[in-house]
Parts: C-alpha cells; structure tokens; sequence
C-alpha cells in the first residue's frame, strides 16, 4: 500500500496543479493587429514589431503591479538587420519570459523546434515574439492584473532593424523584472555554442586548429570587459561575413551605458545566429557538439571562454581572405 508521506505529496501537486491549471492553460494567439493571417508569406516586419510593442506595454502593467520605478533604457540602433538576426533576439527574449513565467508559476514551456538560419522570415520571428507575450500574459494572469494593452498597427514599410531595436529592448526590460536575472552562466553556454559551430567551419580547412588554447584567465572583468570582446568578435564575424558575400547588421549607435549579463547575452545570441547561418551556407560541414549549462560561472571565465571564439574568427577571416567564394567551394 501507498504510505500516508506519498499520498501528501501527491494531493498537495494534484492540488497546486488545480490552482495553477487556469494560467498554464493560456489562450491562443491574438491574431495581428493588421488582419493579416497568420503565414509564412503574409506576415511583415511590421506585424513583429507592433507583437512586440504589446509585449513592452504588457511588460510595463507587470513592471507597475509589482512596485518597480520605470527604466528608460537607451535603445540600439542598427543598420541592415536579417531576419535571422531579429529572430535570435526573439528567441532570447522569449527564454527570458519563460524564466519569469516559471518564477511566478512554476512552469515553464520548452522550444524544441530548430530552425534553418536561412529559411527565417518575419513569420518565424513573429511566432517567437507571439510565445514570449504568452508567457508574459500568464504571469499577468496569475498576478491578477486586469488592465489590458491594445495592440497598435505599425507601417508596413516597418523594417527589420526597427524590429530588432525593440525586441532587444524587450528583453533589457524584461531582465528587470526578473527575479533570477540573465547570469554569466548562460552567457557562457551561448559562447560555448558559438565556439562549437566555428570549430567545425574551421574544420573544412586543412591544418587549421579547429579549437586555439585559451587564454589565461584575467580576474576582476566585468560584463562591460566582456561585452567590449564579444563586440570585437562580431566585428570579425561581420568581415568574415561581407567578404564572403552574405548579409549582417552594423551597429550605427553604441550607448555607453554599464554592460550587464543579460546585455552579453543578447549580444552573444546574435553572434550565435550569424556564426549558425555561415553554418548553413557551407557544404558538408560537420554538426556541432551538444552543449550543456555549465554551472555557476563569473565574468572572467565568460572572458576567458570567448579568447576561443576571437581566434577561432580571426583564423577563419585570414582563410576568407584568401578564399572568399569558400562557402561554395
């Protein structure tokens, strides 16, 4: 027979389970404010950024419910944003509704589905922004908010760098609302995954060290230290990208505003999403390596972790230099 310990414990999950049942079981998507249907070829970049314009007028009811001042972060300007590169960003931000979904809720919702860095449309990045606002609208349920935000049509000739700017400041806002905030442990997953994908580009060169000695860690470094490197590396990576003919964003406006763990984080998804679409450019090229959370980790190790990636980048732009139709060949 069941002793009396595990029928408890099975009561009190059915029972938390009952109470918590209404906000998991969240409603469908808000269909676009433009009346457009919800499809691969319909949806526009003005479509994400008025989704993503309802998230920040969510975001700024749960911001005021939960006794928070305003934050009026400066927004990042870019120039000539991919698809790719504004999904990347959705994507972080809809990692980061799901961390704050769990902490009031105590659950979570996977993303499972893997997508062709370069079959990304405006659609993909809609649905990715749409998750996030679902699991912002569960945590506003369970707080029992009842305001609601309207969405706001935007222009059609809405375009992809203005959709990049406000989901990236998107996810500064919802960093702080966290309670659990974006830390140097995922920032150093996502640096380990970009690590991984240019180990096995640089694979498809003879005698190139797929993965260079790291350097020595530095103590002390900040987010900023971090920021400053992982930056210089994109840098690389948007060389390496024009010399070989493709297409990346420029960072017209850098603030100079204190770096913290969720901004290297957002940085770092974007050089992720640019590193995965070379990737799927080149030709029989390997998979790469599963990667795991780390454990706690500190900014100098993040630091030390992207000397990897900086010559792993500066080995394949001298290999670009010298064969820029190398993603053909």
């Amino acid at each position: 027979m069941m002793n009396k310990s595990i029928k408890l414990h099975i009561v009190r999950t059915l029972m938390l389970f009952i109470m918590l049942a209404p906000v998991a079981l969240q409603a469908a998507s808000i269909p676009p404010i433009s009346g457009r249907s919800i499809d691969v070829m319909t949806l526009l970049p003005g479509d994400v950024l008025a989704r993503a314009n309802l998230v920040l007028a969510e975001l700024d009811l749960i911001r005021a419910e939960l006794g928070k001042s305003e934050k009026n972060y400066e927004r990042i300007e870019v120039f000539n944003a991919a698809p790719r590169e504004v999904y990347y960003q959705a994507l972080a931000l809809f990692k980061k509704s799901n961390r704050l979904a769990f902490e009031h809720t105590g659950f979570s919702e996977k993303n499972q589905r893997e997508l062709d860095a370069k079959t990304i449309r405006p659609y993909h990045v809609w649905n990715m922004v749409d998750k996030a606002l679902q699991r912002v609208l569960v945590v506003k349920q369970k707080l029992n908010i009842p305001e609601r935000s309207k969405e706001v049509r935007t222009s059609d000739e809405t375009r992809p760098d203005q959709v990049f700017s406000a989901v990236n400041y998107a996810n500064r806002q919802i960093n702080y609302l966290l309670h659990k905030r974006f830390s140097p442990s995922d920032v150093f997953q996502q640096v380990t995954i970009a690590t991984n994908v240019m180990a096995q580009l640089l694979a498809t060169f003879d005698g190139v060290e797929r993965i260079p000695e790291q350097d020595e860690m530095v103590r002390r470094k900040t987010p900023t230290d971090v920021y400053s490197r992982l930056n210089n590396c994109f840098e690389v990576l948007r060389e390496i990208t024009l010399l070989s003919g493709g297409q990346i964003l420029e960072f017209t406006k850098h603030d100079n505003r204190v770096r913290i763990p969720s901004d290297v984080y957002d940085l770092t998804s974007l050089l992720v999403a640019d590193i995965e679409y070379l990737h799927a450019q080149k030709k029989s090229v390997g998979i790469a390596a599963d990667v795991y959370y780390p454990g706690d980790k500190i900014p100098s190790h993040v630091y030390q972790r992207a000397s990897i990636l900086e010559k792993q980048l500066k080995l394949l732009l001298d290999k670009v230099k010298k064969q820029p139709s190398w993603l053909k060949s």
